[in-house]
């Protein structure tokens, strides 16, 4: 394998009208590059992995939600030395009641009230696939990203990774619906998926690896430059203001009460910045607009 896969021809594994499923091609790459004894996937979907290794002769356990095995409930009966996932993406496709059964299952990952929810349920997930596994063993886990109204979900930064990273490759996707539709404007199409490979060092200590977002009020900092600061707070009041109503904003920033402190005319900073970047121009006396991007003006 390399860090970059694509496999345009699925193969003849699995069912290729189950939407979804991957290419049994990295099923066969996986099983030739890390050689497991047991395979275990707890999430077959159309029986593509159990398909693969049934052709390679190497043994395995597979299950599924579709066929009432519950990960996030039911305990993994064998321990494997190579454990597989490829989860649901959030709510892009709907599996329980839509691909498979008559209604949908409160167990399926795919139908997940949000996305707090869904990254929960998939650490659980991933989590009980990990610990079944013996030691020494790898985990791979397939997952995409989601974008929701010009938001990006970045799954794999935001889930959990169990164990010691091994390897991240990046999968090429082929024959998507998304590769049907006309994406106009900023939208730029999903064309790939991420196949995070962790190994497991030892059968108590598990490495978890976390992304945690924050938040920073760059009003609460004082690394900020005085032109950061002023085109803030010309932002803030909507692109334009009178330097009453500039000072105002700019006295609540930590840069300004600090220069305050010291007896620093911070006033006369933003007088000086407004008149010395390209970003501001004055529009009368007293009175100051930022500039749009496309009008701004440099000596380069």
């Amino acid at each position: 394998m390399k860090s970059v896969v694509s496999y345009p021809d699925r193969g003849p594994w699995g069912d290729a009208h189950f939407r979804g499923n991957c290419s049994g091609r990295l099923i066969v790459d996986l099983v030739e590059q890390f050689h497991p004894k047991f395979f275990v996937d707890p999430m077959v979907g159309s029986g593509t992995t159990r398909e693969v290794c049934e052709a390679l002769g190497v043994k395995g356990w597979f299950n599924d939600l579709r066929y009432g095995f519950n990960i996030l409930a039911d305990e993994i009966p064998v321990g494997g030395d190579f454990g597989f996932m490829h989860p649901p993406y959030f709510d892009v496709i709907h599996y329980s009641g839509e691909v498979w059964g008559d209604k949908p299952d409160p167990n399926d990952l795919s139908r997940c009230g949000s996305y707090e929810e869904f990254l929960a349920k998939l650490n659980e997930a991933q989590f009980r696939l990990y610990e079944s596994l013996r030691q020494g063993a790898h985990m791979a886990i397939l997952v995409g990203d989601v974008k929701r109204k010009g938001v990006l979900y970045p799954i794999q930064r935001d889930m959990r990774w169990y164990g010691e990273p091994v390897n991240l490759v990046i999968k090429m996707q082929h024959n998507c619906w998304s590769d049907r539709q006309d994406y106009t404007g900023k939208f730029i199409a999903l064309v790939h998926e991420y196949l995070v490979i962790t190994r497991k060092p030892n059968a108590w200590i598990i490495p978890i690896r976390v992304t945690e977002m924050r938040e920073c009020d760059l009003r609460r900092t004082t690394v900020s430059t005085w032109r950061v600061v002023v085109q803030g707070a010309l932002e803030t009041l909507g692109g334009q203001a009178e330097l009453a109503a500039l000072y105002s904003v700019v006295l609540d920033h930590r840069k300004a009460k600090e220069a305050e402190q010291r007896g620093q005319d911070w006033r006369a900073k933003v007088r000086q910045t407004l008149q010395r970047y390209p970003d501001f121009k004055p529009v009368s006396r007293g009175v100051w607009r930022l500039v749009p991007p496309g009008e701004v003006a440099t000596d380069d």
